[in-house]
């Protein structure tokens, strides 16, 4: 989801800016007033959120008006008097009234942009396609049921947005739209995107997600300049082989759908950096992907796999590797040979033992494990010296190793909800720490330990048994938040006021008198203390 939405904000972005082709020095206007005072260089007027149902007449005095911004307005209808300004090149009427489209919108000739996106439109007249000129339409979230056949005469049309909105189907004409680059037709009623799609072979970027489609046309192939492909939130159930002839493809995101299987050409998109199948219904990892010479970024969390194929061992290129929600209980030992892993998330799966060939992906920076069954870590984490943030959160770990403090360049931890009662002396060797949580595990003793990471930001200790504070608390100068809710405290040490930098103190459910609480608020002035 967000993903796609990035896409389309950038698409949109490339669209505009080639559209205005403003000069970077170019002033912005907000009034006529100001405007006809230098009319030579009012290129740019910006009418945003000013209640405005209509434009003012004096605007034909602007003869070099090229960009008009009356977006977040009050206009019920399309203010025709912008025909009578020939320089205007872009429109933006978003986020108004406008209910439909003249059909003098023709005399609107010279526009090459027009935004008209979260209106109440719920169709457009056949003279739209008239626009000879108009190289980007934003008709995104209105309450369009068709488009016209005449907007496949809009022959420069390079960005099409008609998201939102009730369509089912295109008309014939849209595969005239031969300089079409991007299309976005999420969140409509498609349930088939049709064979004109594989006639627009400048497209670059297809957005179809939200939609009710069963199926991807096998032209599809045919797009052989398509980079971005995004089908999320469908009911598709398989992918033809013609997908595979589509080789300039970057990007695929077909999350959320009924895909069991891949097909076994998927190593003729060499250019396939970032593959998006989580939420599917796939029983088993496919090879198919192990085969993508220039995968990147994987997705593939909440499907039913409980086993990973040794083949996951040749994709050198994968930095990202998402597979929580699945079924696994253990990886095969090809996994650690994937040296280029940077990212790995399998949590909410089934370990009871850390994989040992975890230990083997020497450049992974973040490791999330949380809701798994692990009773302990191995010594070999040490190998992991790259490693930037961990989280094993929900798990059944009773101790951690000594060598966990050779990971020097650990930043953030998470161990919430453990069974943790110490912590072993080399852990106040981790110097670069930011971010420790061990609330709800069995420490009835503050680890002293603690009090040696001078760089730590954030620390949560909340729902333990600790009944004392040492006074080395001191130490953490740079401590901004601490929490230690739900403990067995009775009172804190005077050294706490020595923490200049705590913003916030978490102290619900312990057990202070009155008399301690208002001592603890003249100790702390500047900070929010919470009881």
């Amino acid at each position: 989801m967000v993903r796609y939405l990035i896409l389309m904000l950038l698409s949109v972005a490339v669209s505009f800016a080639e559209a205005q082709q403003l000069p970077p020095q170019c002033k912005i206007f907000d009034s006529f007033d100001e405007a006809l005072k230098a009319p030579s260089e009012a290129v740019l007027m910006d009418l945003h959120g000013k209640m405005l149902t209509s434009v003012d007449k004096r605007i034909v005095e602007l003869k070099f008006l090229s960009n008009l911004e009356l977006n977040d307005n009050k206009f019920s209808e399309f203010p025709e008097i912008i025909y009578n300004v020939p320089s205007l090149k872009s429109l933006n009427l978003s986020r108004n009234q406008l209910e439909y489209l003249p059909k003098t919108i023709a005399k609107a000739g010279n526009l090459e942009n027009l935004i008209l996106e979260d209106n109440i439109i719920t169709s457009l007249p056949q003279e739209i396609g008239m626009m000879k000129n108009l190289k980007s339409l934003d008709l995104f979230q209105n309450q369009l049921y068709n488009l016209p056949e005449s907007i496949g005469s809009i022959t420069q049309l390079k960005n099409l947005e008609v998201g939102r909105n009730y369509l089912t189907n295109f008309p014939a004409s849209i595969s005239n739209l031969k300089n079409l680059e991007q299309l976005n037709i999420s969140e409509n009623e498609f349930d088939s995107l049709g064979s004109c799609v594989g006639s627009l072979t400048k497209i670059k970027t297809l957005i179809a997600c939200r939609n009710q489609l069963r199926n991807i046309p096998n032209g599809i192939g045919n797009l052989k300049s398509l980079e971005y492909l995004v089908l999320s939130e469908n009911k598709i159930s398989s992918i033809p082989y013609g997908l595979c002839d589509a080789q300039s493809l970057v990007e695929i995101d077909l999350s959320e759908n009924l895909l069991t299987e891949l097909p076994n050409c998927m190593d003729k998109l060499s250019k396939l950096e970032v593959l998006n199948i989580k939420k599917n219904g796939f029983k088993e990892f496919p090879v198919a992907v192990t085969k993508i010479p220039a995968l990147k970024h994987l997705e593939f969390f909440n499907n039913k796999i409980s086993s990973v194929t040794s083949e996951i061992g040749n994709m050198k290129k994968l930095e990202f590797l998402m597979l929580d929600d699945n079924l696994l209980e253990v990886l095969p030992v090809e996994f650690g040979a994937m040296d280029g892993l940077k990212y790995l998330y399998l949590s909410n799966n089934l370990f009871t033992i850390f994989p040992n060939c975890i230990t083997k992906l020497s450049k992974l920076t973040q490791l999330q494990m949380e809701q798994n069954k692990l009773t302990k870590l191995p010594a070999e984490i040490k190998n992991l010296d790259k490693l930037q943030l961990i989280n094993i959160n929900n798990n059944n770990l009773i101790e951690l190793p000594k060598e966990i403090g050779q990971l020097i360049n650990l930043k953030v931890l998470s161990l919430m909800s453990n069974q943790l009662s110490t912590l072993p002396d080399e852990f106040s060797l981790l110097q670069n720490l930011k971010t420790l949580t061990l609330d709800v595990n069995n420490f009835s003793v503050f680890p002293k330990c603690l009090t040696k990471l001078k760089n730590l930001k954030a620390l949560n200790l909340d729902h333990n048994q600790i009944a004392q504070i040492p006074v080395e608390i001191a130490n953490l100068e740079n401590l901004e938040e601490l929490y230690l809710g739900g403990n067995l405290l009775t009172t804190l040490p005077e050294e706490i006021k020595n923490l200049k930098k705590l913003k916030l103190l978490w102290l619900e459910g312990n057990n202070f008198s009155d008399e301690e609480v208002n001592r603890i608020m003249r100790l702390l002035p500047d900070t929010e203390v919470d009881f």
